[in-house]
């Protein structure tokens, strides 16, 4: 049962490891887009200052690329 750490760490680093980054920019662009909407809707109710709260939080969000 040697080899069974071995492919353990040879598909943890060849399929898992990737795919990570694929989801933290899956989740960074889905937050983006989010918040996006969120102002959008927030302008359009009037409430402006919520809706620049969102802005400021898109921008560290993008700003953290």
């Amino acid at each position: 049962f040697t080899g069974v750490g071995l492919m353990t760490a040879l598909v943890n680093n060849y399929v898992f490891l990737p795919l990570s980054g694929l989801w933290s920019s899956l989740d960074r662009y889905s937050q983006i887009v989010g918040y996006s909407r969120a102002a959008a809707e927030l302008t359009r109710m009037g409430l402006y200052e919520e809706s620049k709260q969102c802005m400021m939080l898109l921008k560290d969000i993008a700003k953290n690329d």
